[in-house]
């Protein structure tokens, strides 16, 4: 390119304006072809489109980076509060945490309710219509209020049974490498009878555990194991 060229003024390309045409459209195609200029605050996105109201029942082009300030703390308080409460190490522990997810989730739910329409619909297809491999759509605070109203109707004996599985658990390490060096060869499924079924799941795990790190031997014998100490 030639230093004149660098100066000459850019061509002005025709804009095409159709009689169906709304005022929003119009303004649109100018802001495009750079006729008129582009509003710069977080009620218009960059070819000059309000962000007031749904297009076409869609979030409008730019709407989630326009309100990204507003959206993407409470976005990360949620799903942070889900996560701990999915993981929570006790009945207790998992009951206040779902509590106070809830009481967050109608929280940020009544605010985006009072800001509009593109709030709602952000809301909704964030929160309310999740889907994973077991369910296609699903509202995330009804999950919730389905497991407290569970956790409240079976309170007293989540705690027992918690209480029941930690005391197993402090000495469940112990008490089967006894069983085994006992009786080697011992079948898995016959280990695992001798305990409480609500520690079935971390007998497995701990077994597969000791295979990998060598502590015992695991021979397949019809559809278990027979087990044997190194």
């Amino acid at each position: 390119m030639g230093l004149f060229d660098m100066f000459k003024k850019k061509e002005k390309k025709e804009v095409i304006i159709k009689a169906n045409d709304s005022l929003g459209d119009i303004a649109v195609k100018l802001a495009k072809d750079d006729v008129i200029s582009v509003p710069k605050d977080d009620n218009h996105n960059t070819y000059g489109e309000l962000l007031d109201h749904l297009v076409d029942g869609e979030l409008p082009w730019g709407w989630v980076h326009a309100k990204r300030n507003f959206i993407e703390p409470r976005d990360k308080k949620l799903y942070d509060l889900h996560i701990r409460s999915c993981k929570a190490t006790s009945i207790i522990e998992e009951k206040k945490l779902t509590e106070e997810f809830l009481n967050f989730f109608y929280s940020y739910k009544k605010e985006c309710e009072e800001l509009g329409e593109c709030y709602v619909q952000y809301f909704s297809e964030m929160f309310e219509q999740c889907h994973n491999s077991k369910e296609l759509c699903f509202s995330m605070g009804v999950k919730k209020e389905e497991r407290l109203a569970f956790i409240n109707e079976h309170y007293n004996e989540l705690v027992l049974n918690e209480q029941t599985k930690n005391e197993l658990l402090s000495t469940l390490s112990e008490d089967i490498e006894r069983l085994i060096i006992e009786k080697p060869g011992i079948i898995q499924s016959e280990l695992i009878k001798k305990f409480d079924p609500i520690v079935k799941g971390d007998i497995s795990t701990l077994l597969y555990e000791w295979e990998k790190q060598n502590k015992i031997q695991r021979e397949k014998k019809g559809r278990s194991y027979s087990l044997t100490m190194n």
